[in-house]
């Protein structure tokens, strides 16, 4: 038998960040916000379509990005 025991959790509270530069954003961006998408592109496309993203949360006048963090914990556990 097969078990799989989960632990979820979410980091709430002011999970807004500021970055001093578009390249320190987009290199957050690329790091944690952006994987999903970064992986459909070649290799040689990401830093530019992070920095992209960064430019454009720019024109905002701010350089922050505000999210929340799941954390997912997963054991397998398998018994005779």
């Amino acid at each position: 038998m097969l078990r799989i025991l989960l632990e979820i959790w979410v980091i709430c509270g002011d999970a807004r960040t500021c970055y001093g530069s578009i390249p320190k954003l987009a290199r957050f961006l690329k790091t944690i916000v952006l994987g999903h998408h970064l992986e459909r592109l070649p290799e040689s496309e990401r830093e530019h379509f992070a920095a992209i993203v960064a430019a454009r949360l720019a024109q905002r006048g701010e350089l922050v990005v505000d999210y929340l963090r799941l954390n997912i914990l997963a054991k397998r556990e398998v018994t005779a």
